[in-house]
């Protein structure tokens, strides 16, 4: 009997384990989807292509600054180098979640798509928002806690 419950007691610790692991890998994913998802909607001018990696909100966000950009007749090319996940925190309703990024990025002009910029390399900390929407964790919004701008060593 004592033999059985404690196989029934690891069962479910194993089962909490799985279960909290595969929590955090949606939430990674579900990061690293929204940033794949926005170079292109950037690069595009088209937000429409986050409709399912973000909230309502933040698709409109974004839309705004696409707009805001285009008005100026640019794109924004992007390339995301590096993202390491920092923290994760779940909570009743949203999860927060704390990277580390290194992006680059310039200005293309909106009609040829010629560069219209060189190349910038910048180092963010950010913090995200997501929210469960129809059955799955999306971006709710984005906000940058530090932004440090970096020489590209390709170019050394």
């Amino acid at each position: 009997m004592r033999t059985r419950r404690r196989l029934v007691f690891v069962f479910f610790l194993f089962l909490a384990f799985t279960v909290a692991c595969s929590g955090k890998t949606e939430i990674k994913n579900a990061v690293t989807a929204y940033n794949r998802q926005l170079i292109e909607a950037l690069s595009t001018a088209k937000a429409g292509r986050l409709e399912h990696f973000a909230s309502p909100r933040e698709v409109g966000r974004v839309d705004s600054y696409i707009l805001y950009l285009k008005a100026d007749g640019k794109l924004l090319i992007s390339d995301l180098r590096e993202l390491k996940f920092v923290r994760i925190e779940k909570h009743e309703s949203e999860v927060k979640v704390w990277t580390d990024e290194l992006w680059s990025y310039h200005y293309a002009d909106f009609k040829t798509r010629k560069p219209l910029t060189e190349d910038e390399l910048i180092r963010y900390k950010n913090l995200y928002t997501l929210v469960m929407l129809e059955g799955h964790w999306v971006v709710d919004g984005v906000e940058i806690k530090s932004e440090t701008p970096l020489k590209d060593k390709r170019d050394d």
